[in-house]
């Protein structure tokens, strides 16, 4: 009777030790354990690839929108023509529509005789006949402004004025006809722009000069034609040899 209960004790050791408890089954698997080796670098390079193409088709979509835009610019002058006397500051505004960056753009500006300056490839260039007077906003080319600054204004700068803006995709020009208010005789610091009346009051005085010195000229030849003829009245002598 004794053996029989050594034997039973053994055989239930033995049962016990191949049972499988539950802390031996993960209640909630891990899918990476069932991952074979470089799956997780595949699921990385998918995932660059992915980010790359998002990158790439916004670059593309920005840069469509900005060909778009320089394809499309206008320039805009004022239509409301300021005024200044003589000698003062000349500024004939004009900006890019829309208000696209001008920076690597050519920007020349030019009256009908000769280049007033030229910007091109971010250097600002002189004209000869306007060396240390003329210069461009540069520090507002980024908002599109290209206007004209010109000091010292003189007679001889009355005129038209053209500005040319050529881009990548686009050349545009306009043109502007500078005018002066003979009325004002202080220096001021507003922009001026030519005057029809103005030019023609100065015809009309250069007109009246030459007419004066014609009129001079002519009475001088007649007092010197009176003269010798009465000269020839008191030496009635002369006749007679000549």
């Amino acid at each position: 009777m004794t053996f029989s209960l050594l034997f039973l004790k053994e055989d239930y050791n033995k049962d016990k030790r191949n049972d499988i408890t539950p802390q031996d089954i993960p209640s909630h698997p891990n899918p990476q354990d069932n991952k074979l080796p470089g799956d997780n670098k595949t699921g990385n390079k998918s995932k660059q690839l992915r980010q790359d193409l998002y990158k790439n088709e916004s670059n593309k979509s920005q840069q469509g929108k900005e060909v778009l835009s320089n394809e499309n610019f206008q320039l805009v002058v004022p239509s409301k023509t300021p005024e200044v006397s003589l000698g003062a500051d000349l500024i004939i505004p004009c900006h890019l529509s829309p208000e696209i960056s001008a920076v690597d753009m050519e920007i020349s500006w030019s009256n009908d005789t000769a280049c007033v300056c030229l910007y091109k490839d971010r250097k600002v260039t002189e004209g000869v006949l306007f060396k240390d007077r003329v210069s461009l906003f540069t520090h507002k080319l980024r908002e599109g402004n290209v206007s004209l600054r010109l000091k010292n204004f003189r007679l001889s700068d009355i005129g038209n004025y053209h500005c040319q803006v050529i881009s990548k995709y686009r050349r545009e020009k306009i043109s502007v006809r500078v005018r002066i208010n003979p009325g004002v005789q202080h220096v001021s610091q507003t922009p001026i722009y030519e005057d029809r009346y103005y030019c023609q009051l100065m015809q009309h005085e250069d007109k009246t000069r030459r007419e004066a010195a014609k009129n001079l000229s002519q009475a001088s030849r007649h007092d010197s034609d009176k003269k010798q003829h009465g000269n020839n009245m008191g030496n009635p002598d002369i006749g007679k040899f000549s």
